[in-house]
């Protein structure tokens, strides 16, 4: 028997929390802690009156990753090209490689959200971007004036035409003397119309990181997750310009805010502090959106079929739209993968216990120059004048009853021991992560007496990490993202249009690359 809403409505909120519930208990601590890393942000365990600075270690290693990622991705404007497998398919193929990277570059801001997409795996184990085909009605008013009745009629006919005023003028008639009345020949019409337009276009969007929610158990692709969500917050006044009904909307509106998640306001913090007033206008209030793709026996036929299904309120129970699917709308990466697992690792993770290590250390260092340049001292209570010993200026007296009354306590200068350690611990974050300062090209002194060949084996040893970054961000998230706009082509954008390829113009149909194609990042 087929399932009714109610049924539904459980199954997704069984669904949402389950999949909130683990990713609240087992991502949502290490990405605020990421963030606050990467920030520079205190550890917690700073002690009043010593050296309170933070070792950067997090930032640093991402900051010089990403421009590398970013070069092997952007240095030509094409990220992806697709393949022929027959061979008349060729002229295909490049007409469909040129138009996907005109949709990411020009239709959409590819360089910013590659960028974000990275950055986003890079600190929080996983980024996420969604690509979807957005319809959009836009509504003008049109006067025409001095039409004809042939004209006026065309007019009419038009489905996306909705006549607001009419006025009509006669310019020709004749006296009928049967009737005694004046018979309108020839009339002009004036109009007021309002005229719909709908156009699509293909959308692609940076989701952060909590906005996304996939079933506990996803293992190494997106295609086997039974369930996946984009959980954000929209306005009434979004929702209902969606079409959705403006009672049942209102009725989940403002219940849970998503602006007072503590990752929404942790990556804000540093540039403005959260007030949590309502707005004032009722259809400016947040509601909770989910879009959830998931597999569910909605027609009762004992298979569970794909489903897009859009629900609103915290626990996702009020469904307001339900239709079969054929496509997920999600591209994920990891920058190193984790065997049957979706989430992988970051460089956080690897970099972490370096930035704790390291900031201990500089603290201590400071804290010994610190206390050898200026030294705790003992003073004989009753032979030393305190407010002398207490006014720090350089060069003044302290009176004292007679010789040997004052003496500095200087600390042991540690900075022998600490120095050699340091230079440890960059040495494991160049194996873990393969950032150091030569293979950035910057530590001429470190190379100086090296030998060509044993200057490129350094090199070449950082950039192999870094390959391996791109080559599994290219393979997994760049790869999915370009199968799927290409898809929303075919499927969607089959219009003939006409394409600036190689400095020419030439038309494209994209309803004739009948076959298949080989993504190639």
């Amino acid at each position: 028997a087929k399932m009714d809403d109610y049924q539904l409505g459980s199954i997704v909120s069984g669904e949402i929390t389950d999949a909130l519930n683990h990713f609240d208990s087992e991502y949502t601590e290490e990405r605020l802690r990421a963030l606050d890393f990467y920030l520079g942000e205190p550890l917690g365990n700073e002690v009043e009156g010593r050296s309170s600075v933070v070792a950067t270690e997090v930032a640093d290693t991402v900051e010089a990753i990403m421009p590398n990622l970013m070069r092997v991705f952007t240095s030509n404007d094409k990220y992806v090209r697709f393949a022929p497998r027959n061979a008349e398919d060729v002229e295909a193929a490049e007409q469909a490689s040129d138009y996907v990277n005109y949709i990411i570059n020009q239709r959409n801001d590819g360089y910013k959200l590659l960028h974000t997409f990275f950055k986003d795996a890079l600190l929080f184990r996983m980024g996420v971007i969604k690509f979807f085909w957005e319809e959009k009605e836009q509504v003008d008013e049109e006067e025409y004036s001095g039409l004809s009745e042939e004209e006026l009629v065309m007019l009419m006919n038009d489905p996306d035409v909705e006549i607001v005023e009419q006025a009509e003028t006669v310019m020709e008639s004749m006296y009928s003397e049967e009737t005694g009345e004046t018979v309108p020949l020839r009339s002009e019409y004036d109009l007021t119309v309002r005229v719909t337009r709908r156009e699509g276009e293909i959308k692609v969007i940076n989701v952060p990181p909590e906005e996304f929610l996939v079933s506990r158990h996803a293992t190494g692709n997106l295609e086997d997750a039974h369930f996946m969500a984009h959980r954000t917050s929209l306005t009434v006044s979004e929702l209902v310009a969606m079409g959705y009904d403006r009672d049942i909307v209102e009725k989940h509106a403002g219940e849970s805010e998503l602006d007072t998640d503590r990752e929404v306001s942790n990556r804000f913090q540093d540039i403005e502090a959260a007030t949590g007033v309502d707005p004032a206008d009722p259809t400016l209030r947040s509601v909770i959106y989910h879009e959830c793709i998931m597999n569910v026996d909605f027609d009762g036929d004992g298979i569970a079929e794909r489903r897009r299904i859009c629900a609103i309120g915290s626990d996702g129970a009020e469904i307001l739209h339900n239709e079969p699917w054929d496509h997920i709308p999600f591209a994920v990466a990891s920058p190193i993968l984790m065997p049957h697992r979706l989430v992988g690792r970051s460089v956080y993770d690897m970099t972490e216990d370096l930035q704790v290590i390291k900031t201990t250390l500089m603290r201590q260092y400071l804290d010994s120059v610190y206390s050898s340049t200026l030294p705790r001292i003992a003073a004989v209570e009753g032979a030393v004048n305190l407010d002398d010993l207490l006014d720090a200026q350089a060069g003044g007296i302290i009176r004292v009853r007679q010789p040997g009354m004052i003496q500095p306590l200087a600390g042991a200068s540690v900075g022998g021991e600490i120095r050699p350690l340091m230079d440890y611990l960059d040495t494991i974050k160049e194996q873990r992560t393969g950032m150091s300062a030569a293979s950035q090209g910057l530590d001429a002194n470190a190379l100086q007496s090296s030998t060509a060949s044993a200057v490129a084996a350094t090199v070449r040893g950082a950039q192999i990490k870094l390959e391996s970054y791109a080559r599994t961000m290219a393979e997994t998230g760049v790869k999915d993202l370009f199968k799927g706009i290409l898809a929303l082509v075919l499927k969607h954008d089959t219009n003939e249009k006409m394409m600036r390829l190689n400095n020419s113009f030439v038309p494209i149909n994209p309803a004739e690359w009948k076959s298949q194609f080989d993504t190639i990042v």
